[in-house]
């Protein structure tokens, strides 16, 4: 899904924006801010995810990022691609990822319930995996806008925060 999935750079023209990117720029030196804003799909698969809040799960959001569409647009991220051999999503067998004592104690338990009593589960029972993406956050829309708002008032680690932080915080809400 992550390399199928129709990724399109949408050019933005938006002083509001324009202005909080360029007060980022200016008092982050060392990190400064990029931008950019893609339209996504159409894709059920996608859309399934995202509407449940589940693009960190199978490293969606970092697959995402290794796509030509992101590297062209932001040519100065300069991230490395993920590494094939620590996948997000993997299949394993019981015994790969329980020492013998655990093991031992879900091959004696029998579970309960029609349909778990039906699973025969040997030391080579399949588990899928689903990791987390550990490069993002999940943050509260609500918050967004007072956690902006908090970094252009208090500036990089070169700057020193002047006035009562109101423009910052109008700023912030006129970019979202």
């Amino acid at each position: 899904m992550c390399q199928q999935v129709r990724l399109e750079h949408r050019q933005l023209n938006e002083p509001r924006l324009d202005l909080v990117l360029s007060r980022l720029r200016e008092t982050h030196t060392n990190g400064g801010a990029l931008f950019a804003s893609f339209q996504v799909g159409p894709s059920e698969d996608f859309d399934w995810f995202a509407s449940r809040d589940r693009l960190l799960e199978f490293g969606i959001l970092r697959q995402l990022l290794d796509r030509d569409e992101i590297s062209n647009a932001l040519p100065e991220l300069q991230i490395q691609k993920a590494k094939p051999e620590n996948p997000a999503f993997s299949v394993r067998r019981l015994k790969d990822v329980l020492s013998p004592e655990q093991l031992a104690e879900v091959l004696n338990s029998r579970p309960c319930g029609p349909l778990l009593g039906q699973l025969e589960v040997d030391e080579d029972y399949e588990i899928a995996g689903t990791e987390s993406d550990e490069h993002f956050q999940v943050r509260s829309s609500f918050l967004f806008d007072g956690e902006l708002a908090k970094e252009l008032y208090a500036g990089g680690a070169y700057t020193t925060p002047q006035g009562d932080g109101r423009a910052e915080k109008e700023g912030s809400l006129a970019f979202l």
